[in-house]
């Protein structure tokens, strides 16, 4: 879990920075992270011990790197549906690049791990919109760029997760 932290959070750098000033998160950054996630499988596959201790065939390791990969594709699809049917009841106050950015944490993260950095980047969300609220920066009705809230929460969680 801790390289692929340090991948996401790596990762989540520009996109932050791109949302922070232009208020979009382009698609291509999205793909290339997840394209980097694809290709995480391999060597965490053939590190994890299942295709090296001589016990399983090389149908037994497919059979597990199609398993790890199938459970976290579905915790990516999980939480960008959730999101997606938020964005819409919203009237897309969350932005759909948001949304897709939920699903990439799930298909980085899986579902626990996914769920708690979103707990901690909705905090730092929080905390940051009472800021700007106090200090008049902002009203009710302006939003804030959140791949910077995001990043944060990874960070929190990739902190956490040191001690």
């Amino acid at each position: 879990m801790g390289f692929r932290l340090l991948l996401l959070l790596i990762m989540l750098v520009p996109i932050a920075v791109v949302d922070l000033q232009q208020r979009i998160i382009p698609n291509y950054l999205l793909s290339i992270a997840a394209g980097v996630r694809l290709l995480c499988y391999v060597p965490e596959i053939l590190s994890s011990g299942i295709c090296t201790d001589g016990k399983d065939t090389s149908v037994d390791c497919v059979r597990a790197g199609l398993t790890w990969l199938g459970s976290d594709l579905l915790a990516g699809l999980g939480l960008g549906g959730l999101f997606f049917l938020v964005a819409v009841g919203s009237r897309y106050r969350l932005g759909l690049g948001d949304v897709k950015l939920f699903a990439l944490l799930g298909f980085f993260l899986g579902w626990r791990e996914a769920s708690t950095a979103l707990l901690y980047s909705f905090a730092v969300s929080f905390v940051l919109a009472l800021i700007f609220l106090i200090s008049g920066k902002k009203n009710r009705q302006d939003s804030i760029a959140f791949a910077p809230c995001v990043l944060a929460g990874v960070a929190i969680l990739a902190i956490s997760r040191l001690f």
